[in-house]
């Protein structure tokens, strides 16, 4: 664990039974737009539109985003295709699902590597107006799920 992290997890912990004592903080609605608009990655103002991709001078995304989607591949220029890989996790698609996925193994312990023709979120996960779709409840089944997505698409 990174000196930073374990103070701040230390503080934590030494004020836990104090804190515990405390009503929370309320704050006001101006407080609560002050922090809004100064720490949001969402916030008007810092964000911009993309200069590539299918979503290229429509639609506007945080700076960070931005930037991750616009960047150039990893893959240093000599890259050789023919590169033997040896993975416990391959994950093709650079879409919510894969990333999401490669993130929540990341600390599993497994070799992971994710593969996408294109840059990390530029997919069709960023069209899906209407939402992401999953089968969670249990009313869902992978059938209804499946019957939800083609009609969907």
């Amino acid at each position: 664990m990174m000196e930073w992290a374990k103070q701040s997890l230390d503080l934590v912990e030494s004020s836990r039974s104090f804190r515990m004592d405390e009503p929370p903080h309320v704050l006001s609605d101006a407080m609560s737009e002050k922090l809004v608009n100064e720490y949001h990655p969402d916030n008007s103002g810092r964000e911009r539109k993309i200069r590539v991709g299918a979503s290229a001078d429509t639609l506007s995304f945080p700076l960070e985003l931005a930037d991750l989607l616009e960047s150039d591949s990893p893959l240093p220029a000599n890259f050789d295709p023919s590169l033997d890989v040896e993975t416990d996790v391959l994950i093709l698609g650079g879409g919510g699902a894969g990333v999401s996925a490669a993130l929540d193994l990341e600390s599993s312990g497994l070799n992971v590597h994710l593969a996408t023709k294109l840059r990390l979120g530029d997919s069709n996960t960023i069209m899906a107006e209407g939402g992401i779709q999953s089968a969670l409840g249990p009313e869902d089944s992978p059938q209804r799920h499946f019957a939800d997505a083609f009609v969907g698409g």
